[in-house]
């Protein structure tokens, strides 16, 4: 995180929050009020830019974890939807492949889905 034009509680507060830290957690931590942290949130754009930039880190690392751990989960799934001895557990198991294949389908299937969209609506809009 970029400390420069931060205050030492803004910095504090973005790592509070980005620990999971509460919005009144992380004033009585920053020694701060609760109004201070919702104004720097809905007015200061670096400090939420740091907060953004620091979040979306944290949704990248989780999803190199489990992206790393993906082959592994698969592998147990189509293990319980194949062998599992209760029926309800296969049955739950194959419900839940189908389910996020087709999740996954629709996800790489959105981008030409949207840039049709977009090239449509282009067409159809009058010339300005």
């Amino acid at each position: 995180m970029s400390k420069k034009n931060l205050s030492p509680q803004q910095v504090k507060v973005i790592e509070l929050l980005l620990a999971g830290s509460s919005i009144t957690m992380a004033a009585v931590a920053a020694d701060i009020s609760r109004s201070a942290i919702t104004k720097w949130m809905a007015t200061d754009s670096l400090f939420i830019a740091e907060l953004r930039e620091g979040q979306q880190a944290l949704i990248q690392s989780a999803t190199g974890y489990l992206l790393a751990q993906l082959d592994e989960a698969i592998s147990g799934i189509i293990r319980l939807a194949s062998g599992a001895e209760d029926e309800n557990v296969r049955l739950k198991a194959n419900i839940a492949l189908i389910d996020r294949l087709l999740a996954l389908r629709n996800q790489t299937d959105i981008e030409p889905r949207v840039t049709r969209l977009e090239n449509t609506l282009t067409q159809q809009a009058p010339n300005n």
